[in-house]
């Protein structure tokens, strides 16, 4: 679902969508095909994709189990500093957290990977 502006997902502290609208002139609200076709894929694969808090996320990886992480970024400069995609947000201590996480999943033998900002402080933290 892409219709709202950049497909960005997003909600304020009361936890209510706040994206406007995307300017697409016919947008595809569902591609049956193609959600049935990822299904497929995913089911043949012993794939899964979760959503939520990290930790919860990776209670059962194992040795070999593909991890990809994709937090909000640490912020580059204050007028980056947007972090709160959902009414928790994420803090400097959630990135410390998923720092730990990450280590511990590639410490048991998991393939981890992680995309964020390139700066000094990413560099250091991770």
């Amino acid at each position: 679902l892409r219709v709202n502006f950049n497909g960005l997902y997003r909600v304020n502290s009361k936890n209510q969508f706040n994206v406007p609208y995307g300017r697409y002139k016919n947008p595809k609200i569902v591609d049956e095909e193609l959600i049935s076709a990822i299904s497929v894929y995913l089911n043949n694969n012993q794939l899964e994709i979760k959503v939520g808090d990290f930790e919860k996320a990776i209670v059962d990886v194992r040795t070999g189990d593909f991890v990809y992480f994709d937090p909000p970024y640490i912020p580059l400069s204050e007028t980056s500093a947007f972090t709160s995609y959902t009414h928790e947000g994420f803090s400097f201590a959630d990135q410390v957290r998923l720092r730990d996480a990450f280590k511990r999943l590639s410490d048991t033998g998991a393939y981890v990977m992680l995309s964020n900002s390139s700066s000094a402080l990413v560099e250091e933290l991770y």
